[in-house]
């Protein structure tokens, strides 16, 4: 469906202009400020309604505007826009149909796409737009899958951040050699200690009783001298003296006996070494802590190694998902073959769209449009001041080849214009 006849009156700078479009391109020119925008802007405010409609859509000094379309194709349709000061009306009439139709906004809103009244909007919106908008023609629906690879890339990059985390206090651990087989048992080298320390108690014991009994020994001699010694002198006292000396004797006998078996004791006795004890208790301590921080980075490094196959299964589920978008993107019908996107948006030929060479971006953006308005084959470009003729050439094969309808506006009024537009005018004959 295209216009065949476009009417309007008194809206915005136009005072009463009708265009019969001839052909897929019509290039509407002009100097700045005489109109050519208006004729543009009747067209979508005639289709669109009140949501491209400005507060002032109606000339300066006129009171009301109205605004025809004749639209042909499978169906025929009239469509006539009138804006006022309080408002406007709209009735959409039909050949086919006795009265007007019921609902016109409706309608028109059923035949023009997202992008109809400017295709090249697509080259300018940003990569994510672009991607969502692409996505909207396809019929792509990731969101469960996007959602699911957030989840999962949230997850690995906490997993990732612990097992950072994990190696960097790994590193910061000492590397114990495995040479130490096991805890070293302290209580019992304490008690070995102490049975050493009991026996070398015991023989110190045997050598004071040595030296006590020689001490004995030697004072009961000196008594004996003594009491000889008082024998010449004490003749009363001598059976008294000899009973003693008696008693002396068999004492000093005992005394000698105990004194040689103490003193074979104290020759037997060998002290035994405590030193090699007390070093292995002062370095059990080192060798334990080395033992507990050598099992102890061996439990960091197996959780680490968790933490790295972990990740990868998230990286392995992420791949997963992508590859599922992927499949998805392979299967769908483009409306340019090289057409995709990834996760920074729209690409071409396997490079962002933005990358594009201009050319590619008005084939791309064209057939866009052409994919989002399949009945209404009507598009609007306002800025066709930009295009070279190199472009503009592009943009009439495009129409051709997608039976497309392309009013643009240009500054100037050179022979690739369709109609000129001056004073609110259409220019009947070009300088």
């Amino acid at each position: 469906m295209k216009i065949t006849k476009l009417t309007a009156e008194n809206v915005k700078r136009l005072s009463a202009v009708e265009v019969t479009p001839d052909g897929n391109l019509v290039v509407v020119g002009g100097a700045n400020a005489h109109g050519k925008s208006s004729v543009l802007d009747s067209i979508m405010y005639a289709l669109a309604g009140a949501t491209s409609i400005p507060s002032q859509p109606i000339r300066t000094g006129a009171k009301n505007a109205r605004i025809v379309l004749d639209l042909d194709g499978e169906r025929s349709l009239t469509v006539e826009r009138t804006l006022g000061p309080k408002g406007g009306s709209l009735v959409v009439t039909s050949p086919d149909k006795a009265t007007p139709f019921k609902s016109p906004q409706a309608l028109l809103d059923s035949l023009c796409g997202k992008i109809a009244f400017d295709p090249l909007e697509f080259s300018r919106l940003k990569p994510r737009e672009q991607m969502e908008r692409l996505r909207d023609l396809v019929q792509l629906d990731f969101a469960e899958l996007d959602r699911q690879r957030e989840e999962v890339f949230s997850e690995r990059t906490r997993i990732n951040r612990d097992a950072k985390a994990m190696k960097a206090r790994i590193d910061a651990m000492p590397v114990v050699a495995p040479d130490l087989a096991k805890h070293v048992d302290v209580s019992a080298l304490m008690e070995e200690l102490k049975r050493r320390q009991d026996v070398n108690a015991g023989n110190k014991q045997l050598w004071v009783a040595d030296i006590n009994a020689n001490s004995e020994c030697k004072s009961r001699k000196e008594a004996i001298d003594i009491r000889s010694a008082k024998i010449a002198d004490l003749e009363q006292a001598l059976a008294e003296a000899q009973e003693e000396l008696g008693r002396l004797s068999a004492e000093h006998g005992k005394a000698q006996a105990r004194a040689a078996a103490a003193n074979a004791k104290a020759k037997r006795a060998v002290d035994l070494d405590t030193a090699e004890v007390e070093d292995r208790i002062s370095s059990a301590d080192a060798v334990n802590t080395r033992i507990r921080a050598r099992q102890e980075r061996g439990r960091c490094v197996a959780e680490h190694e968790a933490k790295v196959a972990e990740a990868e299964k998230c990286s392995d589920r992420i791949f997963a998902i992508d590859a599922d978008k992927q499949k998805q993107i392979k299967a769908a019908t483009w409306p340019v073959p090289g057409l995709g996107f990834d996760e920074d948006g729209v690409t071409y030929r396997g490079l962002p769209f933005i990358q594009a060479s201009s050319a590619e971006m008005l084939k791309v953006s064209i057939a866009i449009g052409a994919a989002f308005n399949p009945v209404l084959r009507v598009m609007l470009i306002r800025d066709g001041s930009l295009l070279d003729a190199e472009n503009l050439a592009t943009i009439a094969g495009l129409a051709e080849e997608r039976d497309l309808q392309l009013w643009i506006e240009r500054v100037g009024d050179g022979d690739e214009c369709s109609i000129v537009i001056e004073d609110g005018h259409v220019r009947e004959e070009k300088e």
